[in-house]
């Protein structure tokens, strides 16, 4: 079988891509979240305004034309994008050669779409379809990690991992 990578912008830093789960052939759910309760303990979880500043939503990713960055190699590094003096769209693997080289980045480092553009790297389509914060019924856990989806039932439904209803602050185990 073949497989592909995709590039996925975040929304922001410190987010997760914690589940995906197919729903054709070039389109997918994933779970785009941190892992921060969406209220303190002093609210009620029925009050969750929209001052949260958790963030847990489903997006819908397309694949239809985002660039493939897999490494044909299969390196160590996976690809290396290199940015050349005047040819800013060059795209190789680490052992190719093109001339003086201003940097060398992983995908890891274009961490943006400024930053993929710049190397003609086109990012995953992306389009909100539930703020789990923000619905009739607000998510009120952590950490969303699962996800299904239920075609015939037009349904998606969300797993919680509370890690047991245990954190740690890296001195003591305590309950949340």
């Amino acid at each position: 079988s073949t497989s592909k990578q995709y590039a996925f912008v975040q929304e922001r830093p410190g987010l997760s891509n914690s589940a995906i789960c197919a729903i054709s052939n070039t389109k997918f759910f994933v779970i785009e979240r941190d892992s921060d309760y969406p209220y303190t303990g002093s609210e009620l979880e029925s009050e969750v305004t929209s001052t949260i500043s958790a963030y847990k939503r489903i997006v819908e990713i397309d694949l239809e034309g985002a660039t493939d960055i897999s490494d044909p190699q299969n390196g160590p590094l996976g690809l290396t994008y290199k940015i050349k003096e005047g040819l800013k769209n060059a795209s190789q693997t680490a052992r190719d050669e093109l001339g003086p080289v201003l940097e060398a980045k992983t995908i890891e480092q274009l961490n943006d779409s400024l930053g993929l553009a710049s190397v003609g790297i086109v990012p995953v389509k992306k389009r909100l379809v539930a703020d789990l914060l923000r619905m009739e019924y607000p998510y009120t856990h952590d950490k969303a990690e699962g996800l299904a989806y239920f075609p015939k039932m037009g349904m998606v439904a969300i797993v919680n991992d509370n890690d047991f209803g245990i954190d740690s602050n890296g001195k003591r185990v305590f309950q949340k």
